[in-house]
């Protein structure tokens, strides 16, 4: 809950207010502490919130922070444990902790029914220097990377923010 990363989230939360949707339902992959779905229902009130996490601890404060919105301990590679998509699913500042983002991403899409909206957040790699990161993206990386996502890679920041349009 540092003022940054409160900050940060304001910021992803106005980005998704400029993005032409209006979403029923909202996964929020790698969740936290479920901060990210508070500034979500500021901008889509109406939607159904979700989170998931691979934390057992970070999903125990995100239930008592947030008790309306449900939260379970799932990892990003077992999306498919949900059973269902949502029409918009958000990854932040999650797959470059990940040696497997490529299968990571594959699983994100997965989750975002076509006709739906996949947004991820990745620290700019040219800014990036933190060693527990496997992946340092820069947005023609990203685009070169994930093309057959035909991703728009946006930068604010010192992050980028991707979304990708399911067909």
């Amino acid at each position: 809950f540092t003022p940054e990363r409160m900050a940060f989230y304001a910021q992803v939360r106005e980005r998704l207010a400029r993005l032409d949707i209006q979403p029923v339902d909202v996964l929020d992959v790698g969740c936290g502490c479920g901060q990210l779905l508070t500034e979500v229902k500021r901008v889509f009130p109406e939607a159904r919130l979700e989170g998931v996490d691979f934390s057992p601890e970070s999903i125990r404060v995100a239930r008592q922070f947030s008790p309306g919105i449900p939260f379970d301990v799932l990892s990003i590679f077992d999306l498919e444990k949900l059973g269902r998509q949502f029409d918009l699913v958000l990854c932040t500042e999650v797959i470059e902790h990940l040696e497997d983002a490529d299968i990571a991403v594959e699983k994100l899409v997965a989750a975002c029914r076509p006709g739906g909206a996949l947004v991820i957040t990745v620290p700019q790699g040219r800014l990036d220097t933190f060693a527990g990161h496997f992946n340092f993206w820069t947005p023609e990386s990203f685009r070169r990377e994930f093309r057959w996502l035909n991703p728009k890679v946006e930068e604010f920041k010192s992050y980028l923010f991707i979304v990708v349009h399911r067909s």
